[in-house]
């Protein structure tokens, strides 16, 4: 009798023991493992959204980069060719505004005759003599000098229906570009380059040819002047930083590119012939 209660005793210790562990291996898998899964899942989409967190953040840095770019070029522009919303805001060069002309509304007709009506004043009594006033100033600046050369306008369209400015904003009143004969010495000349880089009205310097020796170096280059469009009615115009007044080559259709070779060009040129000067025993030639 013993015995048997002694053996049930046993058994059901093993039973309750069996049924713990059983219960245990059921709670893992019913809960526990479920848990760890999930667990890990959300881990791993931590970590791809980390990884993604950082390209993103890396690209924000790069489109803010890009958009303070911009916004320095869209300023650089502002500054040389005026305010593109205000007509009473010009900007460094001389420039004809063009308001809202594209459409058929009463506001769209009004703004095209006014634009007509400025181009027409502009082309036919004030660009020219504001062209010439500006290179007889230039040439009153440094002792390098050169005759004034002629200028031809060219006629303004004819009804308000023509006006179209060009999309890149650079109109060319005067449709050949100006020779000038410039006599001086070597820094004279470049002090000349200078003023017309620095004048009210946008001019593009072409190729530039030096003959002779300082004192009297003979520089011969063309030289483009321009009108520079702005307002809403410039349709295409880019929005990139203005090309620089001084040129290797001047454009023809396309915003004019900046450049200083030619003028480096020009002023090696005048060295290698000082040097050959000087050498020669030429006391003449000196900067």
């Amino acid at each position: 009798m013993e015995t048997r209660i002694k053996r049930n005793i046993i058994i059901l210790v093993v039973l309750t023991f069996l049924i713990l562990v059983g219960m245990s291996a059921g709670w893992f898998f019913v809960l526990v493992r479920p848990q760890k899964e999930e667990i890990a899942k959300v881990d791993t989409e931590y970590n791809n959204l980390k990884a993604k967190a950082a390209k993103l953040s890396g690209s924000l840095e790069e489109e803010q980069k890009a958009k303070d770019k911009l916004q320095y070029l869209e300023g650089q522009l502002n500054f040389f060719r005026g305010s593109m919303t205000s007509e009473t805001t010009p900007g460094l060069y001389r420039r004809l505004y063009f308001g809202e002309i594209d459409g058929t509304t009463p506001l769209n007709i009004a703004a095209r005759q006014k634009a007509w009506r400025m181009w027409m004043n502009e082309y036919h009594y004030a660009y020219g003599p504001a062209l010439e006033a500006e290179l007889r100033r230039i040439n009153g600046l440094t002792n390098a000098k050169f005759p004034l050369p002629a200028i031809k306008v060219e006629d303004p369209p004819q009804k308000p229906e023509d006006v179209k400015p060009p999309a890149n904003g650079f109109m060319k009143p005067v449709s050949a570009a100006l020779t000038l004969n410039v006599t001086g010495e070597f820094v004279e000349i470049l002090k000349l380059l200078e003023a017309i880089n620095h004048s009210s009205i946008f001019m593009v310097v072409g190729n530039i040819k030096l003959t002779g020796t300082s004192p009297s170096i003979s520089a011969t280059f063309p030289v483009t002047p321009y009108l520079l469009a702005a307002g809403p009615g410039i349709k295409g115009a880019p929005a990139a930083a203005p090309p620089a007044a001084a040129t290797a080559t001047p454009p023809a259709e396309g915003a004019p590119a900046a450049g200083e070779e030619k003028a480096k060009e020009g002023e090696e040129k005048a060295k290698d012939k000082a040097a050959a000067s000087i050498k020669a025993g030429n006391p003449q030639f000196g900067f």
